[in-house]
């Protein structure tokens, strides 16, 4: 799928995160946008995923299909087809580390990387966990310390399972910030919490849990989640653990076995600039593994983002928008000069988000009737 091409524009390959997140259906109101303002977009539909997910005869594809490094010669084989020798290649969460590795197996082709919400290697959750923990079981972040004591309280006193706790305030955090998980916890205190923090804790299953025809696919990339990328590692037993959260749903797919791309090694040898988006709030790609990735990177730049969460292709595309237009039309280098401005976007953006479903169920829970517990 292509806006483009437009002369004096450079290509821009868009890979969203995932794995199986779609690309044809989801993301065509921004190629819409990408076509009236003469933006070459280039996106391409993940194997395994909506209009990629068969094979010429029909068959939905299989096992041995799913593997990092025929996902990484798609592109190269869109790349040919289209006949853009080098372009500028965006990836988000999952795609970052498509983006990645791509850059490493053809260098030649690639002008600028820009990673949003980036990934680096199969042990990321090692990050994961200590930003998780740092941020929403100890508190010892300064604007999540009221919160993740209320949390520890609300724990120890039953009132909330600790299979739920986490995920419920790591999602409130990331979409909504410290204010409204406190306001949230505060609710469930009060015994008028419950509507919005059930609505809330089943969001937690939405992206992998049912596969949903051309918007989520996990049934079949979820192979390269486990087998390659690890997503289902050892849990610790303590708080705050993607092991652990992703244990039951790893019972589906192979294990893991090793992963494919040595990619902390490939940075130090990129000639390319590579520059690394990441929101305050994020904790599925946490700020340290950015840091880690603009560090290796001879020309790495790390931008920082106060108040944007993970993805801002998929949380927030006013400020991915912008950071488009700033590749096409000024270069990677305009993208590292512009935090301000893209912190702006994030603050005003108004879009239909996980952030306003979050806030918009926080304003409706107590207007919900309790439900009367039975005598015991």
């Amino acid at each position: 799928m292509r806006t483009g091409p437009f002369p004096g524009r450079p290509t821009i390959v868009v890979i969203p995160g995932g794995p199986g997140l779609g690309t044809a259906t989801v993301y065509s109101a921004l190629r819409r946008w990408a076509h009236r303002h003469g933006i070459d977009l280039l996106m391409i539909e993940h194997r395994g995923v909506g209009l990629s997910r068969r094979d010429s005869a029909g068959t939905d594809l299989g096992v041995d299909d799913m593997r990092l490094s025929l996902a990484v010669q798609d592109v190269a084989a869109v790349l040919d087809a289209e006949g853009v020798q080098r372009a500028v290649v965006y990836g988000s969460s999952y795609g970052t580390y498509l983006a990645q590795a791509f850059a490493f197996e053809h260098p030649s082709r690639v002008s600028s990387l820009l990673l949003d919400s980036a990934m680096l290697t199969a042990h990321d959750h090692v990050d994961v966990r200590a930003a998780s923990r740092a941020r929403l079981l100890d508190g010892s972040e300064h604007d999540t310390a009221r919160a993740a004591a209320m949390l520890r309280a609300l724990v120890a006193d039953g009132a909330v399972p600790r299979s739920e706790a986490d995920a419920v305030a790591r999602i409130v955090y990331e979409f909504s910030g410290p204010g409204e998980l406190e306001r949230l916890l505060t609710l469930v205190r009060r015994g008028s919490g419950e509507f919005a923090w059930k609505h809330i804790a089943a969001l937690d299953s939405v992206d992998t849990g049912v596969a949903r025809p051309f918007l989520m696919e996990f049934d079949l990339v979820g192979v390269i989640a486990f087998r390659e990328l690890n997503y289902a590692p050892e849990p610790d037993g303590l708080p705050f653990d993607p092991g652990a959260s992703f244990a039951d749903l790893a019972e589906r797919f192979p294990p893991f076995e090793a992963e494919p791309y040595d990619l902390p090694s490939a940075l130090t040898g990129f000639a390319m600039p590579v520059v690394v988006l990441s929101g305050e709030r994020d904790l599925r790609t946490p700020r340290s593994v950015a840091e880690r990735i603009a560090e290796l990177a001879p020309h790495g730049c790390l931008v920082p983002l106060r108040g944007a969460g993970h993805s801002l292709l998929d949380s927030n595309q006013l400020a991915a928008r912008r950071v488009l237009m700033l590749v096409s039309t000024e270069g990677p280098e305009a993208v590292a000069d512009a935090a301000g401005e893209l912190e702006a976007l994030i603050s005003r953006s108004r879009a239909l988000t996980a952030g306003t479903l979050v806030r918009a169920l926080l304003r409706l829970s107590p207007l919900i009737p309790r439900r009367r517990r039975p005598d015991r």
